[in-house]
């Protein structure tokens, strides 16, 4: 009996904007700021509209691996019934993990004259405070996984071939780390469905509306 496998690993990181400072950093724009998955430390955004999307890093494995084994037996019995044998699998699998928008430092302050939105971000600013016209919504972030098996075995007289497919979704909740106050004539905020309570950090001018999402 012998086995070889071989396996191949891929990591694919997202390079994301870092925007620091000692005491305050601010962002100016007439039209609008889209961060991607960006690290803020003492900003300040004022713009008509902000939004915060989340990047995906990847993570791809391909994994193969073949047995073969010498049967015991000869002649006509061994080519029907016995003989040399071959078994192959491969599998691959990728994972897709989202990378939301980071808000550290003291203080996080996102002016919008009309809508923010931010998808899987964190807000770990000793201060927020994020004001829009209209809406203000905070989105959870989605991580996706899938994997793919397939087996081969065969004789010398026979062949048998196995498939299986897995695919798995999973949110994750924006996360509150310290006080956020929010102002805004409208406040949607998403949750992950069954997940505790995780927004007592959270203060708004106005009464929150909660999405559950299901995985």
């Amino acid at each position: 009996k012998r086995k070889i496998t071989t396996t191949k690993t891929t990591d694919i990181k997202q390079e994301v904007s870092v925007i620091k400072a000692g005491e305050q950093f601010s962002i100016n724009a007439s039209t609008g700021v889209l961060q991607q998955g960006s690290k803020n430390i003492n900003v300040r955004i004022n713009a008509p509209v902000i939004i915060q999307e989340a990047v995906k890093d990847e993570h791809h494995v391909e994994t193969n691996t073949i047995r073969k084994k010498r049967g015991g037996v000869t002649g006509f019995v061994s080519s029907c019934f016995g003989g040399n044998s071959k078994k192959e699998i491969y599998h691959n699998s990728s994972s897709l993990i989202s990378k939301g928008s980071e808000n550290n430092g003291d203080s996080f302050i996102a002016n919008a004259l009309n809508r923010f939105k931010a998808i899987g971000s964190r807000f770990g600013s000793l201060k927020t405070e994020i004001s829009a016209g209209s809406e203000i919504s905070i989105q959870v972030s989605n991580n996706a996984y899938q994997s793919q098996t397939q087996s081969k075995s065969s004789g010398l007289v026979w062949n048998k071939v196995k498939s299986r497919f897995e695919t798995h979704l999973t949110n994750s909740n924006p996360v509150f780390e310290n006080l956020t106050h929010l102002h805004a004539p409208n406040v949607i905020l998403e949750k992950v469905r069954g997940s505790a309570n995780s927004f007592r950090n959270l203060r708004s001018n106005t009464p929150i509306t909660i999405k559950e999402v299901s995985d």
